[in-house]
C-alpha cells in the first residue's frame, strides 16, 4: 500500500525549505557585513608580508571594538569603489617624514620590523596626518599606491581591520 504525501505536507515542508534557506541568508549577510568581511587580495602593494592572490577575511567589528592603531593592516573603501588593503603608518595630527629611508613619526625613527631589510624608501616632505584621518602605506614601498600619492585617509573609509589568510597562492 502506497502512502501519498498530501498537498499541505508538500506545502508546509517547501515553507519550511524556503524558511530555512531566507534564514541561512540573513545569518550569511549579517556575518559579513557585521563581523567578518571575505578579501581578495588584488595587486602586490603589502608584500612580501599579504601576497596577490590571498584569499581571507577581516574584522569589520575589531574596527570599531579595538579601534585603529599604528602599524594595523586596515581595508580602506576608496571613492571609486576599490578597496585598498594597507598598513596604518600614522595617527591623526602626527607628522610622517620619510628621509635617507627611515621612517619619522613625530621626529621618531621608526622600526618596522615586518619589512625586509632591504626595503627602499624614497623620501617624502614632513607632513601633518588630518584630524580623523590616518595615513596608510602598503609593506611594499616602492610599488604601492597609497597616502603618499593620495593624501590622509579618512577613518570612515575603514572598513576594517587585520587580514586573517585562508589561502595564498604561495
Amino acid at each position: 500500500m502506497h502512502s501519498l504525501i498530501e498537498p499541505s505536507q508538500v506545502l508546509r515542508r517547501g515553507a519550511s525549505y524556503l524558511l530555512l534557506l531566507i534564514k541561512a541568508y540573513i545569518l550569511s549577510y549579517l556575518f559579513t557585513h557585521l563581523f567578518f568581511m571575505p578579501v581578495y587580495v588584488q595587486g602586490q602593494s603589502m608584500e612580501p608580508i599579504i601576497k596577490e592572490g590571498t584569499i581571507g577575511f577581516s574584522n569589520i567589528a575589531g574596527r570599531y571594538v579595538f579601534g585603529i592603531h599604528r602599524f594595523d593592516i586596515v581595508l580602506i573603501q576608496r571613492e571609486s569603489g576599490e578597496i585598498w588593503v594597507k598598513r596604518v603608518i600614522a595617527l591623526p595630527n602626527e607628522t610622517i617624514e620619510v628621509r635617507n629611508h627611515m621612517l619619522y613619526i613625530d621626529g621618531k625613527v621608526q622600526t618596522e620590523s615586518y619589512l625586509p631589510k632591504d626595503v627602499y624608501m624614497e623620501d617624502f616632505p614632513l607632513t601633518t596626518v588630518e584630524e580623523n584621518h590616518v595615513f596608510v602605506m602598503g609593506d611594499n614601498r616602492s610599488d604601492s599606491y597609497d597616502s603618499r600619492a593620495v593624501g590622509s585617509v579618512p577613518y570612515e573609509d575603514i572598513l576594517s581591520k587585520d587580514l586573517y589568510a585562508l589561502y595564498s597562492d604561495e
